[in-house]
């Protein structure tokens, strides 16, 4: 029988600073485990768990962990983190499965997590939490704001010239579909970085949750600039076809150029809000400031020795 318990799994290539806010979080939140599979074998993350014992459970992947699985360590990350996700599911016999990315945190704006599942009637095998996105403000880079999904008309009044790159996508630049947490011990025959399939290949999504409804997946699209160009080039070939073909069109000729500059400027369009333009998204309602202080929380599990997420600043 499923309890109330949940578990996340994870694939991570990040920052220290990133996996540490991430692990904080969870275990802040209660999971009962936290499976983090570590795309460099030799990452020094892995030795920064050892210190939450078996609640953090660390998987180097190795050439022999991936021929394990029958996966080709040079495969596309994205098939590479489907098969971590099913792995992670299998071993996970009761309770709950959260499959989210490191910079992704699953927020409960009133309750908790726990709240959220022990409300799910026995039918209903998964709940998707619908995301919002980290934006920076000019400002206050200290402020922690997340834009929403917006209308077209919205997305042109907000954006003016670059409208054109974020139309499409409502807004925002990283995924509209945010992430699941699924009941363990379904039959499940492949993952989605979204969701899980049946054995029919039906996806298995029951139940959906909003900034409404009180629950938010935070995503953390980008530490610093340097964070985002680090992974610029791995995004330009990750990222879905149709929505948002005129923005990767755009970003990998200037990557060709290597036209830095003007990825900056980019990237600050994208991602860097102006007082005018956080003005008319508050307005409307597309702005979500969250109370939540991610330093505390951080330094409360790693103590003194934390590398605290930078701030992000414009510059």
């Amino acid at each position: 029988m499923t309890t109330g318990k949940w578990s996340v799994v994870a694939i991570v290539k990040e920052p220290r600073a990133v996996i540490e806010r991430f692990v904080a979080w969870y275990l802040h939140q209660g999971a009962d485990r936290i499976y983090l599979y570590f795309d460099d074998p030799q990452d020094p993350g892995i030795a920064l768990m050892r210190r939450f014992g078996s609640r953090v459970d660390c998987t180097p992947c190795t050439p022999g962990f991936w021929a394990h699985l029958h996966v080709d360590p040079a495969a596309h990350f994205t098939f590479r983190q489907n098969a971590v996700a099913m792995h992670g599911y299998a071993r996970i016999k009761d309770g709950w499965v959260a499959v989210v990315d490191a910079d992704e945190l699953m927020f409960p704006i009133n309750g908790s997590l726990d709240d959220l599942l022990a409300s799910l009637p026995i039918t209903e095998r998964s709940v998707l939490i619908k995301p919002a996105e980290y934006v920076s403000f000019d400002n206050n880079p200290a402020l922690t704001l997340f834009r929403r999904p917006m209308k077209p008309q919205q997305v042109n009044r907000i954006y003016g010239g670059f409208a054109d790159y974020l139309r499409g996508n409502r807004g925002l630049v990283g995924h509209l579909v945010g992430k699941s947490i699924t009941r363990a011990g379904l039959a499940v025959s492949r993952a989605h970085p979204h969701w899980f399939c049946d054995r029919n290949g039906k996806r298995i999504i029951d139940a959906t949750r909003t900034i409404e409804d009180g629950y938010a997946m935070l995503h953390f699209y980008f530490l610093n600039y340097a964070d985002w160009r680090r992974k610029m080039e791995y995004r330009i070939k990750a990222m879905p076809r149709g929505r948002r073909d005129l923005l990767l069109e755009h970003l990998a000729i200037l990557l060709q150029q290597g036209a830095e500059r003007r990825l900056r400027r980019v990237w600050r369009n994208m991602h860097v809000l102006s007082v005018p333009q956080k003005a008319m998204m508050q307005k409307r309602g597309l702005l979500f400031a969250p109370e939540l202080d991610l330093t505390a929380v951080t330094g409360q599990y790693f103590g003194q020795d934390s590398a605290q997420p930078a701030i992000v600043r414009a510059a």
